[in-house]
């Protein structure tokens, strides 16, 4: 009989999520009813055992019990800790390992930042030179032959006629796009 998520967590005293964890840990196949999650008997079962096995893990038997209590406390909470400062050394080690790795990439990043900024002013330099040299030019009238007007003019097509231009400010990407016309 089929049984909701709901139903066979109120049967097992858990959470639904609990429930649905498991489904989804062990790949059980679920049937879905508008909102609702629909478990056959063979999928109720397979959550069952699983359920069962890891409760049957986290207890301790009766045998561990009686030992613990017959005087091994001390050798137990040696162990304990013992296994807690190596997880500790082991721990703090790996975020020694953590820091020299961000030192390291932190360097690295200073050292590209700095290659990035000299980029940066060498392309500036580069780029006040060539508008300065673009705008001497412009000053500079064009020297032509009378021989080289004569060919261009009948090789060419006619030059265009230059419209007037409005009295507004020109600004610099004008005054380039007026020197390559």
């Amino acid at each position: 009989m089929n049984m909701t998520v709901k139903e066979l967590a109120a049967e097992l005293n858990v959470s639904k999520q609990t429930i649905h964890r498991t489904i989804q840990k062990r790949n059980i196949a679920a049937i879905a009813d508008g909102n609702r999650v629909l478990l056959d008997d063979v999928a109720q079962k397979a959550i069952k055992e699983d359920l069962q096995d890891r409760m049957s893990q986290s207890k301790m038997s009766a045998d561990d019990l009686r030992t613990f209590s017959n005087g091994t406390e001390n050798d137990t909470e040696r162990h304990a800790d013992s296994t807690a400062d190596d997880l500790r050394t082991e721990y703090i080690e790996t975020l020694k390992q953590q820091i020299e790795d961000l030192k390291a990439d932190k360097q690295f990043l200073q050292n590209r930042l700095a290659a990035a900024e000299a980029e940066r002013d060498n392309l500036t330099k580069e780029r006040q030179t060539i508008l300065a040299e673009l705008l001497s030019l412009r000053g500079q009238p064009k020297i032509t032959t009378a021989a080289a007007d004569t060919k261009q003019n009948s090789e060419l097509k006619p030059e265009r006629q230059v419209k007037p231009v409005l009295k507004r400010r020109r600004t610099l990407s004008d005054r380039i796009r007026d020197f390559f016309k």
